[in-house]
């Protein structure tokens, strides 16, 4: 963790529909943590890439994701270059 996705009743309905998933996004803890304050905060800097709409539940989750070591993985938010430390327990 943290990769997120768009969550909510009608993005769910619509991965159904289309057989597509909802956009995902790797962010940092302390993002991460700001949105599950806020699943809502981010939405105008989180793209929803795949034609899903905004869901009503926010973005969230943990979704599975590659190592960060070794990669060039990055806050989607801050922009902060990810590590393992942002893999670990929230």
């Amino acid at each position: 963790m943290p990769r997120i996705e768009n969550n909510g009743d009608n993005v769910n309905e619509w991965c159904e529909r289309t057989g597509n998933g909802s956009s995902t996004h790797d962010v940092c803890k302390p993002c991460y943590g700001r949105l599950e304050k806020n699943p809502h905060l981010f939405d105008s800097k989180l793209d929803r890439y795949n034609g899903d709409p905004l869901g009503t539940d926010g973005w969230g989750g943990d979704v599975c994701h590659p190592p960060y070591e070794g990669e060039d993985y990055s806050c989607e938010i801050c922009k902060k270059k990810l590590t393992e430390r942002d893999n670990g327990n929230i």
